[in-house]
């Protein structure tokens, strides 16, 4: 039926604000739950009228003008964007010393195109119709390129976009490309955009828009930015070094990550300083050589606290000496404090003879800005430092939206979930890595490598005690580094049949197979073999033609001969903690090519593939285009923190790296798909020790209620089988269970309450996320101690200021203790200040529905008398439906709910 009592609560309020606000002014555009606006905003439109061409809907316009052989932007009211700028720009030549705008270049052709939307379209933009202008550019009398852009605009779209391919007729040499040019009316708009992260292919954003390219590699930037870098020095501290400062590291105080850079005990040395840090901030360490025969080879810096855990660190190969490279290592101090600053040597190469100095910098973001501007600028630069070759098609993209009322963040991820390249979706996943792979993938002979009588060892056990008992499954079973014939990304002798045997078993779960692939090589001794393999081939890196058609080849296969559904692509620069692609052109195009591989994957192979890109990653949002999943940053497994129950500091330790590396330096990238190395329960490794079924139960549940729809499983099944009689099974069963149901609101979820460890203590934190009629709210006390915790549900579940009303909680568990101060079972006004008090060590996760929906969402799927099929019905991914199964939809601008399937 019907759902009156919502449509009056909630979708009329918000939309008739939306609309009035819309006629009367162009601006307070409110997208609040995706994607309830999209029946609102209405269906694109393009229009002529004295060569002006117009894409519009019910919310924006975006104007461009035919005039004396060129086409110019002639701005966007709605976005406060003025008309003039150029469609794009490039420059040639190494150095970029020719450049020519779009006004510059031959307009060949000039044409629209209507888009028809498909129901089997992975992408959930794609299932909407839309209108789009295509321009067609030549360059150069004997043409070099051939440019074809459009601008493109699709039905309930609060965002423009533009495409541009760079088709190259004969080889060519780039410097780089500017697709996206902008000028900004502040004094309309009231806020000038300005760069929202850290890192490379961050978010430009303001109260009114957000823009960007939509690749991870893009540089965006405002002219409303800070006049220096952003940052000023606070602290600075010299020292030097000299042989005798460095000292023979014991083996337990080598980070794993400098293994994983390639050195162990014995060929590491450390030299060590006091250090006090006044404030937060970002940490520079520059070594610079002053004599000695040999150079100084270095492989990472860290920060150690008072109690001995490691909170900021930077682990990469470099070394000074008469040359240098990546000799200065940086990272980001989340709190003051005394903290011993550790410096990491390696012997491995040659021995330490060398003496240098040592310049160690604290910076904070400077406040000084530059001049109150009218008009800001905003661009988006690729940069390509290479020659495109004759017959090759590079791709580029931007986006400029419309940002609701005090909903950046939902804004953009309204945006993010309707042009990734697959929306969220549930991806519990068993990985190998633990049960069967580490420590035992380095034999040269392959013997003590995993093989194949031990994966399908592994899948019977989960057939036996979950699949067949729970009648739950995984979505892939993944096979992790050992696999592989070192360096040819073909099988060894352990896997005769390749997975044959494991896709046969994994089918009969209703399960897919995926594999582990280390783009550069992995860690450890079985990189070194496949990085010695590529020796004199022009090298293990994926910018090297021969490899990357290897690597391509490997793809392929396992998409083609089994129910392939999962790349764990692991290490794709050298950074343990990246915030871009390595330094110079040459790990530009490392990035580029792995960005090119899952993106030709999805076209010629598989669309809805899903690619774990690892190690090497950073938290900007426009990796979603291309991969699923990107890394949490640092160790694979650490701890922080001061419980007494060492599998609780791992999970501080796992989400502290989420806090500080998304939510305070990227806040607008969602966090609802993160590798953050999910469930551990094993023997091997260094991991938690302690096997408590209660201690065990919670990493499981936070792995789930985090949001990310990957999880990560890294179980190995003798422990599911003893601890506790082998309840983990069911309880594993009940949170793959919860969240496919609650996959309609998960793509929403965001992060509640404070840092996880703030360097003195454990916070209270965990994650919310809300569509309107539906919510989840987790809260996790990571202390021995109790703790309160104050909140309202409008802020948690980030609820605009709009809408009013209560929300019903209950257990989303069915063995979980009350939390005292929170009322289940009956409405909570979303105003109502909560008082919550957590036992230490715990963790609580609820379920909950609008006050106004409590008795009625049960009531079944509308009658087709009720609920005429006048307009299509999505779901909250944005994706046309049937309406066959249960769940929620919108449909003619209102919310119902199937409780059952027809």
């Amino acid at each position: 039926m019907k759902n009156t009592a919502m449509k009056r609560h909630f979708i009329l309020p918000v939309l008739a604000m939306m609309l009035s606000q819309l006629s009367a002014s162009g601006q307070g555009y409110l997208p609040m739950v995706y994607p309830q606006q999209q029946t609102a905003v209405g269906q694109a439109r393009l229009s002529l009228k004295d060569s002006v061409y117009t894409l519009s809907n019910d919310l924006l316009s975006a104007s461009f003008v035919h005039r004396d052989g060129t086409l110019r932007f002639a701005g966007s009211p709605e976005m406060n964007l003025l008309p003039g700028t150029e469609l794009f720009q490039f420059s040639l030549g190494a150095e970029g010393q020719l450049t020519r705008k779009a006004s510059e270049l031959l307009l060949d052709t000039l044409y629209t195109e209507s888009l028809v939307g498909s129901e089997t379209a992975v992408k959930g933009a794609e299932h909407f119709d839309g209108k789009a202008l295509v321009a067609r550019f030549v360059y150069g009398t004997n043409p070099a390129l051939q440019l074809t852009w459009r601008a493109v605009l699709r039905d309930g779209s609060h965002y423009l976009r533009t495409e541009l391919d760079i088709e190259a007729l004969r080889n060519t040499r780039m410097h780089d490309i500017v697709p996206m040019m902008y000028d900004v009316d502040v004094r309309s708009a009231g806020s000038a955009p300005r760069v929202s992260g850290n890192t490379r292919g961050a978010v430009l954003v303001s109260d009114q828009l957000f823009a960007g390219l939509e690749t991870p590699m893009g540089l965006n930037t405002s002219t409303a930015e800070p006049l220096s870098d952003g940052y000023q020095t606070v602290g600075q501290w010299n020292w030097t070094w000299t042989p005798t400062s460095w000292q023979q590291a014991e083996a337990a105080a080598i980070p794993a990550r400098v293994g994983e850079v390639g050195y162990t005990y014995p060929d590491v040395v450390l030299n060590s300083r006091s250090v006090t840090l006044s404030e937060p901030g970002r940490l520079t360490v520059e070594f610079q050589y002053t004599s000695g025969s040999h150079r100084m080879n270095l492989c990472g810096v860290d920060l150690v606290d008072a109690n001995g855990n490691v909170v900021a660190s930077d682990y990469h190969f470099g070394y000074t000496g008469g040359q240098k490279s990546q000799n200065t290592y940086t990272f980001n101090v989340p709190h003051s404090g005394t903290f011993t600053l550790r410096f990491f040597g390696e012997t491995k190469t040659e021995t330490v003879t060398s003496s240098g100095n040592i310049t160690v910098k604290l910076e904070v973001e400077s406040s000084e800005t530059g001049e109150t501007q009218d008009v800001v600028s905003i661009r988006g630069t690729w940069s390509r430092n290479v020659s495109i070759t004759a017959g090759t098609t590079w791709h580029v993209s931007s986006v400029v939206g419309m940002v609701g009322q005090g909903q950046q963040r939902r804004s953009f991820l309204a945006y993010s979930e309707r042009e990734r390249a697959v929306p969220w979706r549930p991806m519990p996943v068993y990985i190998s890595w633990y049960e069967l792979n580490i420590d035992r993938n380095n034999d040269p002979e392959y013997t003590t490598n995993m093989n194949i009588s031990q994966c399908v060892d592994v899948m019977q056990q989960w057939k036996q005690k979950f699949f067949d008992k729970y009648n739950t499954g995984v979505e892939a079973f993944v096979w992790d580094d050992g696999w592989d014939q070192y360096g040819t990304w073909t099988f060894n002798k352990n896997f005769p049949n390749g997975f044959q045997e494991a896709d046969e078993v994994a089918r009969q779960m209703g399960s897919g197979i995926g594999a582990w692939l280390g783009p550069v090589g992995g860690y450890g001794q079985s990189g070194n073999y496949r990085r010695q393999y590529w020796n004199g081939k022009g090298g293990m890196q994926l910018s090297n033609p021969d490899y990357y058609q290897t690597f391509w080849d490997a793809c392929k296969y396992m998409i083609d001969h089994y129910d392939f559904r999962f790349f764990k692509f692991d290490g794709i620069s050298a950074q343990f903690s990246a915030t871009g692609p390595d330094s110079g052109t040459t790990g530009e195009e490392n990035a580029e090519a792995i960005i090119n591989l899952e993106d030709q994957v999805r076209r010629q192979l598989k669309p809805d593939i899903f690619f774990n890109t690892t190690v090497g990653t950073w938290a900007s949002p426009f990796w979603f285009h291309f991969t699923d999943a990107v890394w949490r940053q640092e160790n694979d497994y650490g701890t922080i923190g001061n419980n007494s129950i060492d599998r609780e500091n791992w999970i501080t330790y796992r989400d502290r790296l989420v806090y500080q590396n998304f939510v305070q330096n990227a806040p607008l990238c969602p966090i609802n798909t993160l590798m953050t190395h999910g469930f551990i329960l094993s023997t091997h490794g260094n991991v938690s020790k302690n096997q408590g079924y209660q201690a065990v139960l919670r990493e499981m549940r936070c792995a789930f209620a985090c949001g990310s729809g990957m999880v990560e499983l890294y179980n190995d099944y003798s422990l599911m089988n003893s601890i506790n009689n082998g309840k983990l099974w069911a309880d594993l069963a009940e949170c793959i269970q919860w969240q496919r149901e609650q996959a309609d609101v998960l793509p929403d979820i965001h992060w509640v309450g404070g840092n996880p460890w703030d360097g003195t203590q454990a916070n209270v934190y965990g994650w919310a996320a809300w569509n309107g009629l539906k919510s989840v709210l987790t809260l996790r006390n990571g202390s021995n101690a109790s703790q309160t915790f104050r909140t309202t549900l409008r802020q948690a579940l980030d609820i605009p200021s709009s809408v009013t009303g209560s929300i019903v909680l209950s257990k989303a568990f069915k063995v979980q203790n009350a939390l005292n101060g929170l009322s289940e079972g009956q409405p909570i006004d979303i105003d109502q200040t909560l008082t919550l008090t957590l036992p230490g060590s715990t963790v609580f996760v609820f379920n909950g529905i609008d006050g106004n929906q409590v008795g009625l969402h049960d009531v079944g799927a509308p009658s087709p008398a009720q609920h005429q099929q006048t307009t299509p019905a999505y779901d909250l991914s944005g994706r046309r439906k049937a309406g066959q199964k249960k769940g929620l939809y919108i449909q003619n601008g209102e919310k119902y709910f199937k409780s059952a399937n027809f």
